[in-house]
C-alpha cells in the first residue's frame, strides 16, 4: 500500500491489499444477502463512503489520517452511525477498524458493487450528455443497452457542457462517442488529413512535369 504524494488521503492499493477488500466484501454481502439487506447495505456504503467520483475528503481523512487510534476510531464510528446506519453496515465498519483494514474501505465498497451487480445481472453503464437527457431518451437508452448486454443496465448520469451534443455512453472498457464534440474534432482530423493527401498530389504532379 502506498500514498500519494500529490493527496495524502488518496491511497494507491498493490494487488494483496485489493484483494483482501474483495475479500472483506464478499463476507459482508454474502451475509448481507442471508439478511435480505444486500442492496440496503449497497445504498449505505456508497452514500457513506462515496464513490470515485463524490466523496467526503474528510471521511477519507479520518480513515487514513494517524492522528486517530483504533480506539479513537471505534469511538467516532459509534457515535456517527448507531441509529444512523444499520447494524450489519456498522459491524463492518468495526470489524475493519479492529483489524485496522479501514484504509481497504473504498475498495471494498466498489468491490461489494462488483459482486452485487454480477449476482443480480446488472451492469453499470455510465453516461455524459451536454444536457439532461429526456425520460424517453434514457428508456430508449436503456432498451437498447438491454438488447446488446443481456443484463439490466444501471445507468449513472452526468452532464458534460463541453461534450455540445450527443451522448458517451461507457460499459466497463466498451465506449460508444456519439458526441458533437467528437464529431466535429473527427471532421477536423479528416480536414488535416486530406489536405496532406491533396498536398502530396501537387507535389506527386510537380515533380512528374518535371
Amino acid at each position: 500500500m502506498t500514498q500519494d504524494r500529490a493527496n495524502p488521503y488518496e491511497i494507491i492499493l498493490d494487488e494483496d491489499a485489493l484483494r483482501v477488500s474483495r475479500v472483506y466484501a464478499e463476507a459482508l454481502l454474502n451475509l448481507a444477502e442471508k439478511r435480505g439487506q444486500a442492496e440496503t447495505v449497497l445504498q449505505e456504503l456508497e452514500a457513506l463512503v462515496g464513490t470515485e467520483e463524490a466523496s467526503d475528503p474528510r471521511f477519507q481523512e479520518f480513515l487514513q489520517s494517524p492522528d486517530f487510534g483504533r480506539k479513537e476510531r471505534e469511538a467516532v464510528l459509534k457515535r456517527a452511525f448507531e441509529g444512523r446506519a444499520s447494524d450489519l453496515l456498522l459491524d463492518f465498519f468495526l470489524v475493519l477498524n479492529h483489524h485496522d483494514r479501514l484504509p481497504l474501505l473504498r475498495a471494498a465498497t466498489r468491490s461489494y458493487r462488483q459482486m452485487f451487480d454480477r449476482r443480480t445481472g446488472r451492469i453499470p453503464v455510465q453516461v455524459a450528455s451536454a444536457v439532461p437527457l429526456a425520460d424517453e431518451q434514457v428508456e430508449q437508452l436503456r432498451q437498447k443497452l438491454r438488447g446488446a448486454f443481456q443484463r439490466e443496465p444501471v445507468l449513472q448520469f452526468r452532464v458534460d457542457p463541453d461534450l455540445l451534443g450527443g451522448v458517451v455512453v461507457r460499459v466497463r472498457d466498451w465506449v460508444y462517442d456519439g458526441s458533437l464534440r467528437t464529431s466535429l474534432l473527427n471532421i477536423h482530423d479528416q480536414l488535416i488529413e486530406n489536405s496532406k493527401h491533396e498536398l502530396q498530389n501537387r507535389r506527386d504532379r510537380f515533380y512528374s512535369a518535371i
